[in-house]
């Protein structure tokens, strides 16, 4: 793409490159995710202008039923299918001839002298057979809307179309039934919130306050919604057309149908202006950045871009526009392909006409703006985190956070309420420990976890905890009680680090010649424990309970 780059951009006088290659500050890649945004907003619109019934008008209209009224906007396709018996006919197919030739010998005797002669015959014999077929008329009615809250009637008619064509079955069933399809439906209300009305200038814009990352925040999360939004609408648009119509209406047919033209068509031939590129500038040399940014109104298609900051290793605007440009000169040219190889939308008796391969090409193209758009977003976090890996020296793992948590816990807290090794010896008053039982990561004894700990001593206990050990036996533990609160830190965005049973382990060792019981339950009241696993550990045992 860069070789197609450099050539649209041949009187460019500052070298272009990918983003990562150009030195640039962080407020960049704020700037560089908003210069991706509102180029994907530019050409969707650019898409949706080539549809019949949308021009500069309509979208003030639109612009202002949504930032003005308030109102929700949906662009739906419509689909309703139609089979009509018609009659039932009778063809005759003629077999294959075939020849057949005969050999006659007749032997005679005369005068004792026997004689024969042979004679040859040719038959040729053809089979002919009736067929009986059933002819069916097969109707197809579609339409795209745009309207406003959820009335479609009163929407605005981007397209529709009704096409019907025959269709022969050797059965006396229909090849589909009637149906109507469930609309298809995408929310633009996104889309047109980003659009100056008076300027018709693309003005998305981040709330570097509020923003974690250029990437990570509410402006693009809601951009990152409506792109996957509209990635689904044109795949549904894609797979009606290309599959839905080819299986199951034309699955009955064994010649080539209008529906496998469908298949064949695609946008790859479309350029896709949404690159993530920087221009090599001079950050105090703002005056050629101001002059380039500033030569009129550069636009191509409906809708202008904002004006790069000076100082910015954005494309100036006039660049930008010539992408764009260039994405309507490459749709339109491949759309004048489309309507070569495919009938007139006029003719009712074509099911299948320019009009649904304009369609299909336009949600091709929709789905690579789409993907670009994303991988422009991702691309740019990305950069950020290969960069922020470099600065460290390290990419940092969830032991490095974990260990910062200890460090940080150290200092925060004093010495008597700071988090402890969860480590505690088993052991009677004024003897020697018994044992040893521990919570720890994996299997390593040298990595407990760390726990918020309260002693209660025995002496200030106002009664015994009660263990039931079945419906007559209970007993009283009268000894030290200890409370424990654990508090994980892990990152967000890794599902490797979210905590998990099966990390920890309960690890109890006995001594030599000592003995204790382990018990797992849980408190059912004030002063009642109910166990529900229990083990004795006695004479050097070593367990790890998950």
């Amino acid at each position: 793409s860069m070789e197609v780059v450099r050539r649209i951009l041949d009187t460019n006088k500052n070298p272009v490159e990918q983003a990562d290659k150009i030195d640039h500050t962080y407020q960049d890649k704020y700037s560089l995710v908003e210069f991706l945004t509102n180029t994907g907003i530019a050409a969707i619109l650019n898409v949706l202008e080539e549809l019949d019934g949308f021009n500069g008008d309509v979208l003030k209209q639109l612009i202002v039923a949504v930032q003005s009224q308030n109102r929700s906007m949906t662009l739906r396709l419509a689909v309703e299918e139609d089979c009509e018996f018609v009659k039932e006919g009778t063809r005759t197919i003629e077999r294959p001839r075939s020849e057949l030739t005969v050999e006659k010998v007749v032997t005679e005797t005369g005068n004792g002298t026997p004689a024969s002669t042979t004679s040859q015959q040719a038959f040729t014999h053809m089979i002919v057979e009736e067929v009986k077929e059933f002819y069916w008329k097969a109707g197809l009615r579609h339409s795209l809307v745009l309207f406003a809250g959820t009335d479609p009637s009163s929407g605005v008619v981007l397209g529709q179309r009704t096409g019907t064509t025959q269709l022969v079955t050797a059965m006396n069933k229909a090849p589909y039934l009637p149906t109507t399809r469930a609309p298809i439906d995408i929310n633009l209300s996104w889309l047109f919130r980003q659009i100056n009305p008076d300027s018709l200038e693309c003005s998305f814009a981040i709330d570097r306050e509020t923003a974690k990352t250029p990437s990570r925040n509410k402006q693009i999360e809601e951009a990152l919604d409506f792109i996957r939004n509209l990635q689904r609408w044109s795949s549904g648009c894609l797979g009606y057309f290309q599959h839905k119509v080819k299986r199951e209406l034309f699955h009955s047919q064994m010649e080539e149908s209008p529906a496998d033209w469908l298949v064949k068509i695609n946008a790859k031939n479309v350029f896709v202006p949404i690159i993530p590129l920087f221009q090599e500038y001079d950050r105090g040399n703002t005056v050629e950045t101001t002059e380039n940014s500033h030569q009129g109104n550069e636009s191509s298609g409906l809708l202008s871009l904002p004006v790069p900051s000076p100082g910015s290793p954005l494309l100036p605007r006039k660049d930008t526009a010539a992408f764009l440009e260039e994405q309507c000169r490459s749709l339109k040219g491949v759309l004048l392909e489309v309507d070569r190889i495919l009938p007139d939308p006029n003719d009712q008796a074509q099911l299948i006409s320019r009009y649904e391969g304009k369609i299909v090409l336009l949600s091709s193209h929709i789905l690579d703006l789409t993907a670009a758009w994303y991988a422009g977003i991702t691309y740019v976090e990305a950069m950020l985190r290969s960069q922020l890996i470099q600065a460290i020296g390290k990419e940092v793992q969830p032991s490095d956070f974990c260990d910062f948590i200890k460090f940080h816990n150290q200092r925060t807290f004093g010495k008597a309420y700071s988090p402890k090794s969860f480590c505690h010896a088993v052991r009677q008053p004024n003897q020697y420990p018994d044992g040893v039982v521990s919570i720890i990561r994996g299997s390593s004894l040298k990595d407990p976890i760390e726990t918020f700990s309260r002693r209660i001593p025995r002496d200030s206990l106002v009664a015994p905890i009660s263990i039931p050990l079945n419906a007559s036996t209970t007993v009283d533990f009268a000894g030290d009680q200890y409370l424990h609160g654990w508090l994980e830190t892990h990152f967000a965005s890794n599902s490797r680090c979210l905590p998990s049973r099966s990390l920890l382990n309960i690890s109890a060792r006995a001594r030599q010649f000592s003995c204790f019981m382990l018990m797992t339950g849980s408190i059912s009241g004030p002063n009642e424990f109910t166990p529900k696993d229990a083990i004795i550990i006695q004479i050097k045992d070593e367990v790890l309970i998950p």
